[in-house]
């Protein structure tokens, strides 16, 4: 690789393997207090998702950024308390995915929880066609989708809506 990006601080040890620089994305303080050092010690760069972390780590890294998540709260919430009309129509539990769905998506573990739940409503929200995000699914991978029952594909949706489709589960899936 060119490049080594890794969300574990115990993988600095790649950083020699390879010979490439490490960068080691810091979400959580509650890990190994050993590999934690190391890898402030000896990452050619840490960044941190959070403020705390951010301050917690000046002075023991190399060289320390800090790159919050980035998630548009007025966005999500705007339209929060309305149910979508195609997620009302739906039977409850809701257990739904939100994303590109593409080359990246477990197929075989939706179709298990398809057919272990089928009194689940399964809505995949997100770009699906081939010149979307991610290169969207092919036929043979939607005809998979579209054989189960419970599964419904809705498709893109406008960021204003978001929030309303998160509200409208139950429980949120990442296969």
């Amino acid at each position: 690789p060119d490049l080594i990006v890794s969300f574990n601080p115990a993988y600095t040890f790649l950083r020699n393997y390879w010979r490439v620089p490490f960068v080691y994305y810091s979400v959580d303080s509650q890990i190994d207090p050993v590999a934690m050092d190391e890898a402030l010690c000896w990452a050619d760069l840490v960044i941190t998702s959070s403020d705390l972390l951010y301050h917690r780590y000046q002075g023991r890294a190399r060289r320390l950024e800090f790159l919050p998540h980035g998630v548009n709260l007025e966005a999500l919430t705007r339209s929060a308390g309305q149910t979508p009309a195609d997620m009302a129509a739906l039977p409850r539990p809701l257990a739904g995915y939100m994303g590109a769905l593409n080359q990246r998506l477990d197929l075989d573990l939706i179709e298990h929880v398809s057919q272990a739940r089928p009194a689940y409503s399964i809505p995949l929200i997100g770009p699906y066609a081939a010149d979307e995000y991610g290169g969207g699914l092919n036929e043979a991978q939607l005809a998979r989708l579209r054989r189960l029952p419970n599964v419904h594909l809705l498709g893109a949706k406008p960021l204003s809506e978001l929030g309303a489709y998160i509200n409208a589960l139950d429980v949120a899936i990442v296969p």
